[in-house]
């Protein structure tokens, strides 16, 4: 579950709609890591609290092509984000060779 600001959106010009559930592309997911990233790379703060949670009560990820897409979704936003470079802006170790294994 995710709780936005309105000026946060503002200000990360909302959610990516090539990215996600329902998008004319390839990216069929990943579009909360995707504002996530666009959020920190802003400066903007982010607040983890586990006793908020979302619960999807029909969703099956077992098939592969879900998977696949999941997995395409996750490739693109990590490469669109440039990962190590924003990792690196929060504080994050990043390794030296510059390559983020996932």
């Amino acid at each position: 579950m995710m709780l936005f600001r309105k000026s946060a959106l503002l200000a990360v010009d909302g959610f990516d709609e090539t990215i996600g559930v329902g998008a004319a592309t390839p990216w069929q997911a990943c579009e909360a890591q995707d504002i996530i990233l666009r959020a920190l790379a802003c400066g903007l703060q982010c607040t983890f609290d586990p006793s908020f949670y979302g619960h999807h009560k029909e969703f099956d990820i077992s098939t592969q092509s879900k998977g696949r897409a999941y997995g395409r979704g996750l490739g693109y936003v990590l490469r669109i984000q440039n990962t190590a470079n924003s990792l690196r802006r929060c504080g994050c170790a990043v390794p030296s060779s510059n390559r983020l294994v996932v």
